[in-house]
Order: structure tokens, then C-alpha cells, then sequence
């Protein structure tokens, strides 16, 4: 009994190796060179000149957080006639336009100005880009709101770094996921000018590098990730993150939502991957990039995951005890768990000029408990995204969770059918 259960254990070692090669030892290295350079990076001061801002934001259907969104940058601490306002709505069918009003009247220190463009969101945002003069331009979301100081930091970190042609801020809604994804994460891929993709909610140009591109492409669901690739490998250019520079949007309303959105999100990466596969990426750039590297080995994981989820109850079978099994389930909840804990104590630094952000935060710090979990649902809706996008057609709203059981149903009742047919056909 003995000796199985140290053969059983020896197996899930094995497996082991896996997460403690590419997530465990990777996050202890950027662990220590994310605090260095919190330690010895420099406050910026404002520019003696500031630049005028183009703040785009694309509307559908916004009449319950457009005016928030507005109000945010009436509360901005950026000098108001230094902002040009582009409202660009896609089609709405309900009192956007009317919101915009009230807005407009509130808040007359505002330049805005109201746009349409009912050809989706990518269509919008072009739209505005044409019509849009400054030196820089800064898209954001309708169903959210910035930070007063967020405008000030996103100037700070163009006027210190000439050679940025491109940056995303942190986005808050879904707020401990997006803390570790945003303050460790993205500050994680910025040190190593690896940022994969730039934020569609928050994102910020330099209008020189914006006309030099073939603008937002509206053959994909991901035109934030299409942008960056553009940036990246067609004009040479360097893409970076603002970690001071806040966005509150939205949270979902829903584990339905979530299904649906993190889909879209997965097949909109694999749509713009495949397309510069085709022009300037290959497999074979494994080792020399990051976007390719990054792409196999996260698959690779988050795979591995769902087999982890389900491989208790075939183990079970195999005649794996429950005592090993178990004690193995409880050694991954605790790497993980450890990661987790390495990335709030990173989120918690970032946090430091954000003094209410940060007691929130640790009035909430136990919910990293339950983080691998709700980690876990989301690579299964991955894989799921990942499977559909090889076989259904790719659509901006998708399908909910609801809907694609009533079509997996329809699927297993006309096997069954079938089955029952070719057996009394035997017969």
C-alpha cells in the first residue's frame, strides 16, 4: 500500500514540474525585479507644456454610464480646455444622445462633441481618429470612469519616455483579478517590453503612430490586440503601461456575461495570432518571441488545468486513493496559492499612491483564497473559446452559456435519435 502510494505521488510530481517551471519560477524572479523597480524608479514631474488630449469614447447603448463616464473627466484634474471630447456612438437604441445632452449642459467647461458611426466599435473609434488634431489621443469605455489624476499620469509617462508610442492604463471592475493582472501582470510584461496586448477599455496614442497604422481593424473582435500588433511589428514601435493611470469600469453583471465575454476575448487573441502568422510571426520564434512563447506555453497550461479539474474522478478509477490524491490537489492549491500572495504583495506596493485603493484591497485581501478557483473557471471557458473558435464563425455578442447548452442538447438528442435509429435499423 505503501509503495503504490509513493508511485501515486511520484506521478503527480511529475505534473508538478510543470506549473513550477513556467509559472512558479518565473513569478519568483519577477517578484524580485518588479520590487527593485518599484524601489528605484523616480517620481515624474508634469511637462512645463501641456500637450492637448483627444479622449474618444465609442457609445452603443450607454444611456446608464455615459454620464458618470463624462462627469469622471469634468472631475479630471487635467485643465478642461486642454481636452477635446469625441462622443462616437454606434447605433444606440436608447437615450444616449439624450444623456450626451444633459451632460453637455452640466458641464460646459467641456468641449464635446457627438459622432456616428453605426458600423461596430472598431468603425467608431476610426471615425473620431480622423477627426481628432492633438499630439495625443486616449480612448476609454462609456461604462466606466477615470481616476481625476489619471490624465496627468498618462502625459507624465509620454513627456519622460519620447520613444512610447503607445500605452495602456490599469483597469479596475472584475477588482482582484484585474489588481493582479494589471499592478503585477502588466507591470511584470512592461519591464521586459513585453506587453501583449493593449487595453481596448483604457489606451492612450501618440497621433503620429495612430495615422501611420491602418487604423482599428474591423475584421476581428479584438481591435485593441490587432492595434498592438500593428504597433509592434509593422512600425517597429515600443508599446508600454501606466500602472498610476485608473479606469473604473463596469463589473459583469453575471457569471453569463463572463462566459461570453472571456470567450470573445480568447477567440478575438486567436483571430489577430493567425493573421500575423501568415505575415510576421512563425512557430519556429519560440525562443526569440515572446508573443509566441507566451501563446504555447499559456494554452499549454491552461489545458493542463482542465485536466487537472476533471483527472480526480478518472484517477479514482485507476485505483489512485483518495489520501493521494488529495494530499496532491492540496500541494497545486498551495503553488498557486503562493502565487497569488506574491502578486497582492506586488499589487499592494503599486497601490502606495492610492491610499483608499489600498485599504480596500486589504479589507479584502481574503478572497486570494478563492482566486485559483475562479483562475480555474475562467481557463475552462478558455478552452471552450478555444474549441469554438475552431468551429463556429466569431461574432462581437456570441453566444451565452445559456444558449450553447440549448445547442449542445439539440446535439446529444439528435445523436441519441440517430443511435436509436441505426440500432433498430440493425434489428
Amino acid at each position: 500500500m505503501f509503495d503504490q502510494t509513493v508511485l501515486q505521488m511520484g506521478f503527480w510530481a511529475t505534473w508538478l514540474l510543470i506549473p513550477v517551471i513556467f509559472e512558479e519560477i518565473p513569478m519568483i524572479i519577477n517578484f524580485i525585479r518588479l520590487l527593485h523597480h518599484h524601489k528605484i524608479r523616480k517620481k515624474t514631474p508634469l511637462p512645463d507644456f501641456l500637450p492637448v488630449l483627444s479622449i474618444i469614447i465609442p457609445t452603443y447603448n450607454s444611456s446608464k454610464t455615459l454620464y458618470r463616464c463624462l462627469k469622471s473627466l469634468a472631475d479630471s484634474d487635467y485643465p478642461k480646455n486642454l481636452l477635446g471630447i469625441f462622443v462616437v456612438d454606434n447605433g444606440s437604441k436608447d437615450d444616449t444622445f439624450q444623456v450626451f445632452a444633459k451632460a453637455q449642459t452640466d458641464y460646459p467647461q467641456l468641449l464635446m462633441r457627438w459622432l456616428t458611426s453605426p458600423h461596430g466599435k472598431s468603425s467608431a473609434l476610426n471615425a473620431a481618429i480622423y477627426k481628432a488634431r492633438s499630439q495625443y489621443i486616449i480612448n476609454i469605455d462609456s461604462d466606466g470612469r477615470l481616476d481625476k489624476h489619471a490624465l496627468n499620469n498618462i502625459v507624465k509617462k509620454f513627456s519622460a519616455n519620447p520613444n512610447i508610442d503607445a500605452l495602456t492604463g490599469t483597469i479596475l471592475n472584475e477588482y482582484f483579478e484585474y489588481c493582479q493582472t494589471f499592478l503585477a501582470g502588466r507591470n511584470i510584461e512592461n519591464n521586459s517590453n513585453h506587453i501583449f496586448t493593449l487595453s481596448g477599455a483604457f489606451s492612450a496614442f501618440k497621433r503620429e503612430t495612430l495615422i501611420r497604422t491602418y487604423l482599428y481593424s474591423t475584421d476581428t473582435i479584438s481591435e485593441d490586440t490587432d492595434m498592438t500588433f500593428q504597433i509592434r511589428y509593422n512600425l517597429k514601435g515600443t508599446i508600454s503601461f501606466c500602472d498610476d493611470a485608473i479606469f473604473y469600469s463596469e463589473p459583469i453583471s453575471g457569471f453569463s456575461e463572463l462566459y461570453t465575454q472571456r470567450q470573445r476575448w480568447q477567440r478575438g487573441e486567436l483571430e489577430v495570432i493567425n493573421k500575423y502568422l501568415s505575415q510576421v510571426l512563425s512557430w519556429k520564434q519560440f525562443f526569440s518571441n515572446f508573443q509566441i512563447r507566451r501563446l504555447i506555453i499559456d494554452h499549454t497550461v491552461t489545458f493542463l488545468k482542465i485536466i487537472w479539474m476533471f483527472a480526480i474522478f478518472i484517477l479514482l478509477g485507476f485505483g489512485y486513493s483518495w489520501i493521494s490524491l488529495l494530499f496532491s490537489y492540496a500541494v497545486i492549491y498551495l503553488l498557486y496559492l503562493f502565487l497569488e500572495i506574491s502578486s497582492s504583495i506586488c499589487v499592494y506596493i503599486y497601490l502606495g499612491s492610492f491610499p483608499e485603493e489600498r485599504k480596500f484591497y486589504l479589507k479584502n485581501i481574503w478572497m486570494i483564497f478563492l482566486l485559483l478557483f475562479y483562475n480555474l473557471l475562467c481557463s475552462f471557458i478558455r478552452c471552450v473559446g478555444i474549441i469554438n473558435a475552431s468551429t463556429t464563425t466569431t461574432t462581437w455578442q456570441g453566444i451565452n452559456i445559456i444558449q450553447e447548452g440549448q445547442q449542445v442538447n439539440q446535439i446529444i438528442k439528435k445523436d441519441i435519435r440517430q443511435l436509436l435509429k441505426r440500432k433498430n435499423y440493425d434489428d
